[in-house]
């Protein structure tokens, strides 16, 4: 399997642009008074990914300059981002994000809830004054969407009779509606059609699955340095994931041992299920799956009245999203 384009290379059209959203990010947080400023001020200076702004970037440069207003959704579109994962990390109770002590674990947990939620506020603070109704639409549902998936998840945590429909449905709200907000609405800053925009929407929720999908086989089967993360935080917490659900289906008599798998101390638990987990052929059906999202993402880019450089960009991002092993 050839590897991805590595993340400086796709953001490559959009790294000026990105790097304004970056400060425009660092400032905000850094800017934050004290004492609440010491609580923030460590997400300025954590790695990130950034898929979710260099999105936003790439997809309003398929059309027309957008006059900085996509360097500012850029920015409130990693503020939602690091404010869901504050809340993620309380709920999965982690102790580790991006190689660094959680903000719950640094503080406590009433300050990590507080903390994501002026993270929240800023974030719609910042959209609303882009005076556009249809992206504030579009970030709102968002919003609306990954508060329902969490729900759902924590609602079915240890069914081991989750459905992959029921699963896929979680991680399209979870993960995947933020994403799609961030393709569509770049798209609507950049001036292209209703018709272009919903298509880079129906791509970055495509683009959003695949990319989790890659996130619960890696939860499993990653390497820690690379993700900077706790490994089988999933199975501690309970929760049923896609090579899981391939898993459990092979024969009955698997449910019953995997409930024997789960008493086992977590050491020897991760190392035990993710062995049966490969013997069954697990990780490969759910990152199949993956790839055939991918597929599905890359079709909306064909469909697109928009030709040139910047679509190749989108296509290796969507590459990226399941082929990385971070």
């Amino acid at each position: 399997m050839k590897r991805p384009d590595t993340l400086e290379v796709i953001y490559a059209p959009v790294a000026d642009a990105l790097k304004q959203s970056d400060e425009l990010y660092a400032r905000f947080l850094k800017g934050i008074p004290e004492p609440v400023g010491a609580v923030t001020r460590d997400l300025a200076l954590a790695s990130r990914k950034r898929l979710r702004p260099a999105l936003v970037l790439l997809c309003s440069y398929l059309g027309a300059a957008a006059g900085g207003k996509d360097i500012a959704l850029a920015c409130a579109a990693e503020l939602l981002h690091s404010a869901s994962l504050v809340h993620d990390d309380i709920i999965d109770d982690s102790d580790l994000r991006r190689k660094q002590a959680t903000l719950h674990k640094k503080w406590n947990n009433r300050v990590g809830i507080l903390a994501g939620d002026l993270l929240y506020a800023k974030a719609f603070g910042m959209i609303s004054d882009l005076g556009s109704g249809a992206v504030s639409a579009l970030f709102s549902q968002a919003a609306v969407s990954m508060c329902q998936g969490e729900i759902r998840e924590v609602l079915r945590t240890g069914a081991l009779d989750l459905a992959e429909q029921e699963y896929l449905k979680i991680l399209e709200e979870k993960t995947a509606s933020l994403i799609a907000a961030c393709c569509g609405a770049g798209g609507i800053l950049g001036g292209l059609s209703r018709a272009d925009a919903q298509r880079l929407f129906e791509f970055g929720l495509s683009l959003g699955v695949g990319f989790q999908i890659v996130d619960d086989c890696l939860d499993l089967e990653g390497d820690p340095d690379l993700t900077g993360k706790e490994m089988g935080l999933d199975v501690s917490n309970s929760l049923v994931t896609l090579p899981l659900i391939f898993h459990l289906r092979q024969d009955h008599g698997v449910r019953r041992r995997f409930g024997e798998i789960l008493d086992l101390a977590p050491p020897e638990r991760l190392k035990t299920v993710r062995a049966e987990l490969e013997r069954s052929g697990a990780f490969e059906y759910a990152r199949e799956r993956a790839y055939a999202y991918r597929d599905r993402a890359r079709m909306e880019l064909d469909g697109l009245s928009r030709n040139g450089p910047i679509k190749e960009h989108l296509a290796r991002m969507a590459d990226f999203a399941v082929m990385r092993r971070y």
